[in-house]
Parts: structure tokens; C-alpha cells; sequence
């Protein structure tokens, strides 16, 4: 592949960047929802705001043939 110049340092960053706001973004709204309602409301809080922010990804993603 001679010729060919793919810049996978930019790709690898924004990866990087978003792993770490997930991260970030998880810790932090994971304790609030612990401060805000009780423990275990927390869990299932969260698995409710995984499976939106999962389905909301597969519609965003999937491409119109």
C-alpha cells in the first residue's frame, strides 16, 4: 500500500477521547444517581440509560441502502 497515507493517529485519538468521556460521563452520573435516589435505583436507572444509549446508536448508525 504504497501511496497511500491513512492518518490512524486521528482515528486512534478520538477513540481514546471517547472511551474517557464515557468514562468520565458514567462515573459521574452514576454517583449523582446514588446521591439522588437510593442504591439500588441506581442500577437499574442505569441499565435504563444503557439501553436507550444503546438503541438510539443502532438507529444513528444504521445506514439507508
Amino acid at each position: 500500500m504504497t501511496g497511500i497515507h491513512i492518518p490512524m493517529g486521528s482515528v486512534m485519538a478520538m477513540m481514546t477521547v471517547a472511551h474517557s468521556l464515557g468514562m468520565l460521563c458514567g462515573a459521574l452520573l452514576g454517583g449523582l444517581m446514588m446521591d439522588v435516589f437510593q442504591l439500588s435505583w441506581a442500577f437499574a436507572l442505569g441499565a435504563g440509560v444503557m439501553i436507550i444509549c444503546t438503541g438510539l446508536f443502532l438507529v444513528g448508525t444504521i445506514t439507508p441502502k
